[in-house]
């Protein structure tokens, strides 16, 4: 993230193997022939935080078998938090951010949040 701010022409670029990236506000999207992979960055630069869009643009590249409506994985989302399986801990820089519960971003010990 440090060099896409640092240098304009960084921003957005093609890899040796074809796929495309393309920096965004707090975060990055990463494109393949075979799919699409968009992230925001979290506290401390970490990128295993996910949301509900998110998760059904990546399903939505990966074929029938994996669709699911971003209503259904919002809900999903919403059942996994009540469970304590999924944490919303709502830090800087992408408050929006959920992460499993056995990967607590730190600065949340014994935090959850279990509605949105």
């Amino acid at each position: 993230m440090r060099a896409a701010r640092a240098s304009p022409t960084a921003r957005t670029g093609e890899l040796p193997n074809g796929a495309r990236y393309e920096f965004h506000g707090v975060g990055c999207r990463y494109s393949s022939s075979t799919f699409v992979v968009d992230f925001d960055f979290g506290p401390d630069g970490r990128t295993d935080g996910f949301d509900a869009w998110r998760l059904a643009l990546f399903a939505e590249t990966q074929g029938a078998e994996f669709s699911q409506s971003l209503a259904e994985i919002d809900s999903d989302l919403h059942q996994l938090m009540k469970e304590g399986a999924v944490i919303a801990p709502r830090l800087s820089p992408s408050e929006h951010l959920l992460y499993l519960a056995r990967e607590k971003p730190s600065g949340v010990e014994g935090r959850t949040v279990s509605q949105k």
